[in-house]
């Protein structure tokens, strides 16, 4: 259900853009018709966003590793674990609770399936 929410959200803001001569997606002569703008800073994909792809995955690799050491009845092993685990998920919990936003027609007509 979600996949198609978002799939209709991307489709109605592409005919949004389709049919308004003045798209915001088409780099405009004014610009350079160049996107992104020299203006705009672009985000680079190796920070924030690896780091916020990262810390889920090295904290469900952590929270089975403590589980295998719980199994295995190694108990010093189990608590390091879990307070590797409790340590990423504040870190991911801070950064997602930062109230970073992207503005735009776009972003926001896509994300608006994950609010509802």
């Amino acid at each position: 259900m979600a996949y198609f929410r978002f799939t209709r959200s991307f489709d109605n803001n592409r005919r949004r853009c389709d049919a308004s001569s003045d798209s915001s997606l088409a780099p405009m002569v004014e610009i350079g018709g160049i996107w992104p703008p020299k203006e705009i800073e672009v985000l680079d994909s190796w920070k924030i966003s690896f780091l916020n792809t990262l810390s889920p995955s090295l904290s469900g690799a952590a929270i089975t590793w403590a589980h295998h050491a719980i199994l295995a009845r190694k108990e010093k092993r189990a608590v390091y674990t879990l307070v590797a685990t409790i340590l990423l998920a504040l870190t991911w919990f801070g950064y997602s609770h930062l109230s970073l936003s992207i503005g735009g027609e776009v972003y926001e007509g896509t994300n608006q399936w994950i609010e509802e």
